[in-house]
């Protein structure tokens, strides 16, 4: 996993990890040709950016979930 700093590995149960691994191949912003590269015309654009706010803002509290989750 890239982002190991997020919880060391034995704090995490499986699910856990399992939601961070996820959310790292669903990551698609930052570097170049990355999603938020892309642009679109009128309608498009703006469904586009509707779209990019829902999965960041998604992928951001599943990772904070995921990260901040004891295993019982």
């Amino acid at each position: 996993m890239y982002h190991k700093d997020l919880a060391p590995d034995h704090l995490l149960d499986l699910p856990a990890k399992q939601v961070l691994a996820a959310c790292q191949a669903a990551w698609v912003f930052g570097g170049m040709g990355s999603w938020n590269d892309l642009g679109f015309e009128g309608e498009q654009q703006a469904e586009y950016d509707r779209i990019s706010t829902a999965l960041y803002d998604l992928l951001n509290t599943a990772i904070a979930a995921a990260a901040s989750h004891m295993p019982q």
